[in-house]
C-alpha cells in the first residue's frame, strides 16, 4: 500500500515545493520534478534519508534510520522512477512516471517483487498547475483522490485529501518561507479542526544552493530529521 501524503510516505508531510525550472508544452507551461521540490542544477538523482527524533537522557536526539527515498531525475528534470528502501537497504516499493508533452499523467507502483500495488492519474489546470491526484489500487478501485489549490504566486497553498466515498478526510494548508521553501504546515481533519502544526527548518545547502539538511518540527518539538544527497549531471 502507498503511504501517501505528498512524494513522502504519510509520517512525514512536509516536502520543499516548487521554484526553479519548467517544461514548455503546447498549451501549458508544467512544473517539473526539480520545480516542485525547488531544486537548482542539472539534478540526476536525489536520496533522502528519514531519521525520527527520540528523546535521550531528557534530550532530543536523532534516532536509526526510518526508510530512505531515492528518484532517478532525467535531464529534463523529470522523475523518471523512485523507491523507498527500508533501513536494512532492502526495498520496499518502487515506482514510474509515465509523461505526454511534458506533463506527468500516472505513475505506477510496484511491491518489492514487481506487483503492481498502486496507480496514480495526475489532472492539470490551463496554467499548467497539478490540481488533482486520483489513486487507485492494483484492482483499479479508486482508493483517494487529492485536489490542491495554488495562491496567485503560483505556490500550492492548500492540499485537500478525499476517501474513495468522497468525504474530506483532512487539510492541508501551507505558508513559504522567503526562498520558496515550505516554512509552515497546519493539518486539519474532515472536520475542520486542526490537529498539528508542522514547521521546517532548512540548512547545509551544497554549491547548487540545494539545502542538505531539514528539521521538521511538530508543534514545535523536532520530530524527523531528513539528510539529502544530490547528484548532477
Amino acid at each position: 500500500m502507498k503511504n501517501y501524503f505528498g512524494l513522502r510516505p504519510a509520517y512525514f508531510w512536509l516536502c520543499g515545493l516548487l521554484l526553479c525550472g519548467t517544461v514548455a508544452c503546447k498549451h501549458a507551461t508544467y512544473k517539473n520534478f526539480l520545480a516542485d521540490e525547488h531544486l537548482k542544477g542539472p539534478v540526476k538523482s536525489v536520496s533522502e534519508t528519514f531519521y525520527p527524533v527520540e528523546e535521550k537522557d531528557g534530550q532530543p536526539a536523532r534516532g536509526e534510520m526510518y526508510f530512505k527515498t531515492v528518484y532517478a531525475v532525467d535531464k529534463d528534470g523529470n522523475k523518471t522512477e523512485w523507491k523507498e528502501l527500508n533501513a536494512d537497504g532492502s526495498v520496499k516499493w518502487a515506482a514510474r512516471s509515465m509523461y505526454e508533452s511534458g506533463k506527468e499523467v500516472e505513475c505506477i507502483g510496484y511491491k518489492a517483487d514487481g506487483q503492481q500495488d498502486w496507480k496514480t492519474v495526475f489532472t492539470y489546470d490551463e496554467k499548467g498547475n497539478r490540481t488533482g491526484e486520483d489513486e487507485y489500487d492494483a484492482a483499479g478501485n479508486k482508493t483517494a483522490r487529492i485536489v490542491f489549490k495554488y495562491n496567485e504566486n503560483g505556490l500550492k497553498f492548500e492540499r485537500e485529501y478525499y476517501g474513495p466515498d468522497g468525504s474530506l478526510y483532512s487539510k492541508s494548508v501551507y505558508k513559504y518561507d522567503m526562498a520558496g521553501y515550505v516554512a509552515e504546515e497546519a493539518v486539519f481533519d474532515g472536520s475542520g479542526t486542526q490537529k498539528t502544526r508542522n514547521t521546517n527548518k532548512y540548512s547545509n545547502t551544497d554549491s547548487k544552493g540545494n539545502w542538505l539538511l531539514q528539521e521538521i518540527y511538530a508543534n514545535d518539538n523536532i520530530a524527523v530529521i531528513s539528510e539529502r544527497t544530490i547528484e548532477y549531471y
